[in-house]
């Protein structure tokens, strides 16, 4: 299972706890972290399962919790 983390600037903190959570979750998970530092992207926090997008944070709104998205990508095994 292949996790891809992508985020700006202001949210890595968020990717590496989410992606701590995923291998705590599952130990077998491979998690790639995709830092996008062009300010057009500033805002992106954007979560996939393989190829499927399972979260998008849009942009003036908070970022979902850690479990919370946790769950999300448990419902698309």
């Amino acid at each position: 299972m292949l996790v891809t983390i992508a985020f700006g600037p202001d949210y890595e903190s968020n990717a590496h706890e989410l992606g701590s959570a995923v291998k705590s979750r599952w130990s077998t998970a491979d998690v790639s972290y995709v830092g996008l530092s062009s300010p057009e992207y500033s805002e992106k926090y954007q979560v996939q399962l393989e190829q499927d997008i399972v979260y998008s944070k849009r942009t003036g709104e908070s970022v979902e919790s850690v479990n919370s998205i946790v769950t999300k990508i448990e419902n698309r095994l």
